[in-house]
């Protein structure tokens, strides 16, 4: 596996991760910077200025089925927050 394949899988991962712990929702980007061997990540865009759909085809998503599956995904979310109880 080349350096570049492992870095990309690596930020995966950690996109992956950085999503699911800051309960994330929908698209985002993540930015992140490479300085040598370290990766950091700069910023979490939650409005991204595009959706950069292009970029879904890889993973076997074209524009109407990511469209799709993100109002499934919005729709299961309002779902879940609404059916929280809270009590103060």
């Amino acid at each position: 596996m080349t350096t570049q394949m492992s870095t990309a899988m690596t930020i995966q991962q950690m996109t992956t991760q950085v999503y699911n712990a800051m309960d994330c929702k929908g698209v985002v980007r993540i930015d992140y910077m490479l300085d040598g061997d370290g990766l950091y990540i700069n910023e979490i865009n939650i409005i991204p200025g595009s959706l950069a759909f292009y970029l879904w085809k890889a993973c076997g998503l074209d524009f109407p089925k990511l469209i799709e599956k993100m109002v499934e995904d919005a729709l299961r979310a309002h779902a879940d927050k609404n059916s929280s109880v809270f009590a103060y």
